[in-house]
């Protein structure tokens, strides 16, 4: 009896706490889950950046982002670059020799693009270019 009229309505309302807990932890995982895939995909599918700036990290990647025009002649402002990805855009134009500034440069990614002429021979002065991907464009001459 001290149990029922005691112990059962403690015990109630400590289950009825206890299931709060559980629901708002419960709520708490799945917001984290939802930002954390939002975040993600915000990230993967970020559109291009209008501006280069000399802050910019160390590699980027416009991949796949439907890219038009010529190769940013800005890309030039950023001597600590090691890695560009251009690749599968639509850039067009000739690859342009002020590339070669890029001393840092260890990939560069300009394939599946709508690029012309030749390619010039001032890339030949990046010492730390290990990676050169200019397949499927319109480039003629000798690498």
């Amino acid at each position: 009896s001290l149990f029922v009229t005691f112990f059962l309505p403690l015990f109630e309302c400590c289950s009825r706490v206890y299931s709060l807990i559980s629901s708002v932890f419960l709520l708490l995982v799945y917001t984290s889950l939802f930002l954390s895939l939002f975040f993600f995909f915000l990230i993967i599918r970020r559109p291009p950046r209008s501006t280069l700036s000399s802050s910019s990290a160390a590699s980027d990647v416009y991949k796949r982002q439907g890219l038009t025009g010529t190769v940013p002649p800005e890309l030039a402002s950023l001597p600590a670059l090691t890695d560009l990805y251009l690749d599968s855009n639509e850039l067009s134009g000739t690859v342009p020799p002020m590339l070669a500034s890029l001393a840092a440069l260890a990939v560069l990614g300009l394939g599946s693009n709508r690029l012309s002429g030749t390619v010039p021979s001032e890339l030949a002065s990046l010492t730390a270019l290990t990676e050169l991907y200019l397949y499927s464009n319109s480039l003629s001459g000798t690498v």
